[in-house]
């Protein structure tokens, strides 16, 4: 059963467990994959009366062997895929030692290609809680619905954000341990719409902003209980007055906090006035989308016209100037590739420039996400070669061969961009703050190894 707009009846003397599925993936890094959205629900949850308890596989970072369930195909391309997370077993170690039997069963599920981990996830709560009843929600089953409906398991698949708990603060009592860091966001959607993003699917048309006190407050509170690090999630928070207020407050309350947006920021907002405040509430690494020095084809095929080279440029520049670049965090630009019918020589160009100026790259390999321009504008590329959702992973690059580029090749220009990487942090010696894991991952999981190519052009 789908269900859009979901609401949670009062809950006086119920229970409810909320679970965050493990990952399959090639190669996974997990510095920060709280499950924000679920956390928020657990807030309301307890503030409608139910008792809750929370199992997150992510919270140990451990890797195994993919379970043989009989439709899975671990096998893509010659890479083999691996369960990020909690084992299975351990899993079920918690489930026996629950002491209540849930009457809700909650699940959340992030990305498309990630769906198989939920569907195994919640065949041993259907095994374990035959009578409980389990709703899935998050980006998948919203940007995906009838996929889920028909696939995972669910009694409710629930479409779409849960409204009431848009603004609630996340539980992170939750877990055994108080967390280093905690997700906080200070609004919600984007007032533009990109051709690769589905952000408008997943929060709507125009913007949504919490009360900057609140925000605040949530910060102060974590803090108090020993977090120290916080990473903002907003799609686009630069855009209106809140973040500015958000910082004044930090300053204002003398918060010693660490703060950096690993999903980036706006290179057209950044501002000399921004950047002070930002440095003084404790802001660490720049990360801001630069993607490709093509102009023309970033804003033709991606719809990006609201930001320039020009702006990305002087935003650099502005950082720079504030210490940025090195002593405060450092400077990381974004740099998409393996899109539909991009020239590979603007991928090298762009990575050649971004090293050139001392920025540290962040690849960003393409994925077609379900309900955006870019993947219904190729929807009959995708179904023609029968690519199913798991298949749509950023790291097999599923328009290599659209492109005419061997996935060698791709797979070599990622290499070459960790090197860049590698070769600038020891010149600058700086420590990436919300970017860092995503720059080494290569070298820190080896289940993933990149093959060198000729990317020299």
């Amino acid at each position: 059963m789908i269900i859009e707009d979901y609401r949670i009846d009062e809950g006086k003397g119920k229970t409810a467990l909320l679970v965050n599925p493990p990952v399959y993936d090639f190669a996974y890094s997990n510095t920060y994959n709280q499950p924000d959205g679920l956390l928020r629900v657990a807030t309301l949850l307890k503030e409608k009366g139910y008792r809750t308890a929370l199992i997150d596989f992510l919270s140990e970072r451990k890797f195994g062997r993919i379970p043989e369930f009989p439709q899975d195909g671990t096998i893509f391309k010659g890479f083999s895929r691996k369960h990020y997370g909690m084992a299975y077993k351990e899993f079920e170690k918690r489930l026996a030692a629950l002491s209540f039997y849930p009457d809700e069963i909650l699940v959340t599920s992030i990305m498309t290609y990630w769906w198989e981990s939920t569907r195994d996830t919640i065949r041993i709560l259907r095994r374990f809680f035959p009578k409980s009843k389990i709703l899935l929600g998050g980006i998948y089953p919203t940007l995906c619905p009838e996929h889920a409906d028909a696939n995972v398991g669910a009694d409710v698949v629930v479409k779409g954000e849960i409204r009431e708990a848009s603004d609630s603060w996340t539980d992170v009592s939750l877990y055994d341990r108080t967390p280093s860091y905690a997700i906080i966001n200070f609004s919600r959607g984007c007032p533009f719409s990109c051709a690769y993003c589905a952000q408008r699917t997943l929060n709507g048309v125009g913007m949504r902003y919490r009360n900057p006190i609140d925000i605040v407050n949530e910060i102060e509170s974590k803090h108090t209980l020993g977090v120290n690090n916080f990473w903002v999630f907003s799609d686009n928070f630069l855009v209106g007055d809140i973040f500015p207020k958000v910082l004044n407050e930090i300053v204002t309350r003398g918060l010693r906090i660490s703060l950096s947006a690993p999903k980036g920021m706006e290179p057209r907002l950044i501002t000399h006035d921004l950047l002070r405040l930002m440095k003084k509430a404790g802001w660490k690494t720049i990360n801001m989308a630069f993607e490709s020095s093509n102009a023309d084809f970033r804003q033709e095929s991606w719809s990006r016209r609201h930001n320039t080279n020009s702006d990305f440029e002087r935003a650099v520049r502005l950082s720079t100037e504030y210490g940025f670049k090195q002593e405060a965090g450092g400077i990381v630009g974004f740099v998409l590739f393996g899109a539909p019918e991009e020239r590979f020589a603007d991928v090298i160009e762009t990575a050649r420039y971004l090293h050139s100026e001392g920025i540290f790259i962040r690849p960003m390999p393409f994925t077609p996400v379900p309900t955006t321009a870019i993947f219904e504008k190729y929807r009959d590329y995708i179904e023609s070669r029968r690519l199913k959702l798991e298949e749509l992973n950023e790291k097999l690059y599923p328009f290599a061969d659209l492109n005419g580029i061997p996935l060698e090749k791709y797979l070599g220009l990622h290499k070459w961009m960790f090197e860049l990487n590698s070769e600038l942090r020891k010149t600058n010696r700086v420590r990436l703050f919300g970017a860092e894991d995503l720059l080494d991952f290569q070298m820190k999981v080896p289940s993933f190894r990149l093959t060198a190519c000729g990317c020299a052009v």
